[in-house]
This record gives structure tokens, sequence and C-alpha cells, in this order.
């Protein structure tokens, strides 16, 4: 079976770690803060990373959040995940000061990889064949890169600050879920920078994920049920019950087939218990009737699946409405 690998080359060579007993779990991230384990210096052993080749170091210079970031020249970092989870989802912040010296060769066993070439241009890794994009990369400015990685349908997408750039790629892989190293690569004479990596086997909505049609329903999820990044219209009917994609979306259910958002009453009438879905927040609203204005009640987060209500468990009639909000 082949080992997965992520591999992001910022530019020049770079080399693949080997697979290790002891693999960081998703969620990951490291932001090369004190606060997060990471003094300044050598890379190497702090926080699982492994380095070779030149500098590796983590400075307080240039950052893009906090006050340190890592600066990598004629060095490549690599960090061991693992995940049991079918998807991946991985972003991190990007600074080259210059033009690569050399194009990188990958090894045949890469998962997924891409990196800049000497015209400062993209190149993503369909299977093992490498495609250079018409995507220039600035120098001496932040960028910042999203992987979208599906492991059941095995294919990974591309976004550079917020579009995405490539969609749909085929996976060098048979694996079922993540295991293996992440590596990042600097083999030229000019520094680059990195910070704010994050990595996660749950859907992150936080940072915000790339949206290309700015229609609330992420990239990822378009190419996953529909084959591209903008082949929906957000408002039109689904395949679900009259629901809309969006709403499909935001539910966490099926677009394409019924398959109802089940919400149930919890034995004695006094509250709901639902299926939850990750990155969502629930709130459970109250009514003594259809006429009366509805009252909030509660919150929930993943993976919070029940709300027992205490305050109106001697009314002999209720209404409760349960509302589905993406976590932001």
């Amino acid at each position: 079976m082949k080992k997965p690998r992520i591999v992001v080359m910022v530019a020049g060579s770079m080399a693949v770690a080997l697979l290790s007993a002891n693999a960081s779990p998703l969620p990951f991230l490291e932001t090369f803060e004190v606060s997060n384990g990471v003094t300044n210096g050598a890379i190497d052993g702090q926080n699982g990373w492994v380095s070779d080749g030149g500098s590796a170091d983590v400075q307080s210079g240039t950052f893009h959040t906090g006050s340190q970031a890592l600066r990598m020249q004629n060095a490549q970092v690599s960090q061991d995940l693992s995940s049991a989870g079918e998807s991946m989802w991985l972003h991190f912040q990007t600074r080259c000061t210059g033009v690569p010296d050399a194009n990188p060769a990958v090894p045949a066993n890469t998962t997924l990889g891409f990196f800049i070439n000497t015209n400062l241009n993209l190149v993503v890794y369909s299977n093992t064949i490498p495609v250079e994009l018409n995507v220039p990369v600035r120098t001496n400015d932040w960028i910042r890169f999203d992987i979208y990685c599906d492991y059941t349908d095995h294919y990974w997408d591309l976004s550079m600050d917020g579009t995405n750039v490539a969609a749909g790629l085929p996976l060098y892989s048979t694996n079922s879920q993540l295991v293996g190293a992440m590596t990042i690569g600097n083999g030229g004479s000019s520094p680059v920078y990195i910070d704010q990596i994050d990595t996660a086997d749950t859907e992150q909505t936080a940072g915000g994920l790339p949206d290309s049609d700015g229609d609330e329903i992420p990239d990822w999820w378009e190419q996953k049920y529909f084959g591209g990044v903008t082949n929906v219209i957000a408002g039109d009917p689904s395949g679900n019950d009259g629901l809309s994609y969006l709403e499909t979306y935001i539910t966490g259910i099926s677009p394409t087939m019924f398959d109802p958002f089940v919400v149930t009453v919890v034995p004695g009438g006094n509250g709901l218990s639902w299926d939850p879905v990750e990155s969502r927040l629930y709130s459970v609203y109250w009514a003594p009737s259809l006429a009366d204005a509805f009252i909030w009640q509660e919150n929930f987060l993943y993976p919070q699946s029940e709300f027992i209500d205490l305050v109106h468990s001697n009314d002999v009639s209720g209404f409760y409405r349960l509302k589905v909000q993406v976590q932001k």
C-alpha cells in the first residue's frame, strides 16, 4: 500500500520525510509562536518537526500572524500526520522573497504536491503528472494556500488567496485516509517564510473556506457533489425534499437524493434531539403556541446532539424550533 505524502515545494529541491510511529493526529495547528511551544532558532525537533538541508529557523523578523514565522533557505521541513477521516483541509501562509533557483523533482509516492516554478507560476500534480498553471505567484507578499483532499473520491483541490486555481486533481493514492508526512521545501537561495499551518479532517470554517462564486457554498462541496466549483446555483431546489442547495449544505445532508435532516422530540416531550454535523451551530427556540414569537433557549456546537428543556418541563403544551448555521 502506498504511504500518502502531502508535499508543498515552495521552491527548489526537496525531500520527503519517512513515516513515524509518533504521527500527529489531526487537527494539527502550527503557529510557530511561543504560546504553541516553539522558540526562536532551529525548528528541527520542535513540535515534532524534522528539518533537512540548510537553514530552517523560527524567527521574529518577518511573520504573517503573531510575532514569529518559519524561515527556510536550502532546506525542507516535514511533519508526520495521521487521520481516520476521509477528508482533509489544509491551509497555510507563505511568503517568497525571490525567484526559485530550479524546479524540483517530486517523488513517485507523493499523494499530492505543488510548487512554484522558475517562472513564478504554480505547478500542480495530477496523479503523477506535473501541470503548470497560468497562475503567477507574487514575491515579497503573504499568500494563503488552501488544500482540500478527498480520500473517498480520490481527488484534491488547490486554492490561492481564497480562489480555486485547480480542482478535481486525481490523487496518487488508493488510501481511504491520511497516514503520512507533510513536507514543505525550499531548495533556493532566496528565503521563504511559512506561517499559520492549519490541518484538520473536519470542515474548517472559522478562517473562511474558498468560495469562488461567492454563493456561501464552499468550493470543496460543489466539487465533491457536482464536479466543479461554480456548478451550483445556491437558491435552486436540490434533490432533497425541496430544500435549496445552500440549505442542504448548511444542514449537512445530501443535495442529490432524499436524505432528510431528522429532528425528534426527546422522551417526555421536553426537548429535541438531532444528528449533528461538523462545524455547525444549532440554536433551539421555544414558543407556547404557533401564534406567539419563538424565544431563543440555547446554542449548541457539534458534537452536541440533544436539548433537554428544564424551563418549560411543566408546561402542558409548547413548540420548538431548531435553527442550523455554519459555524463562523
